[in-house]
């Protein structure tokens, strides 16, 4: 589908930016130098199955390491280093569900 896809946040692992039950817009990265540090990315892990976590940096030899920004995170060396081919989105905009009425 043009290599847009959209997805549902499950967890707290990107909080604040990215709550549970928001949804993100994702395009397909065509090339290597468009993921960057900083930038939200969708990732199929070989461990991990479908994540959506923050680049923290590309490497010299040109794998992405990944974080997430909420507590219930697993670490940077725990997800380990990812191939740009294992990167199936790069985040374009994303919204958060309204918070509950008490």
């Amino acid at each position: 589908m043009l290599g847009f896809t959209i997805n549902k946040v499950d967890g707290n692992s990107m909080t604040p930016s990215l709550t549970d039950g928001s949804y993100v817009l994702f395009a397909k990265p065509w090339f290597k130098h468009f993921v960057r540090p900083g930038q939200v990315v969708k990732v199929r892990h070989p461990k991990f199955g479908l994540i959506i976590k923050a680049v923290q940096y590309v490497d010299r030899y040109g794998f992405v390491w990944l974080k997430g920004t909420g507590a219930e995170s697993i670490s940077t060396l725990e997800i380990g280093p990812v191939s740009f081919a294992d990167i199936i989105g790069k985040a374009l905009f994303h919204v958060s569900p309204e918070p509950a009425m008490h």
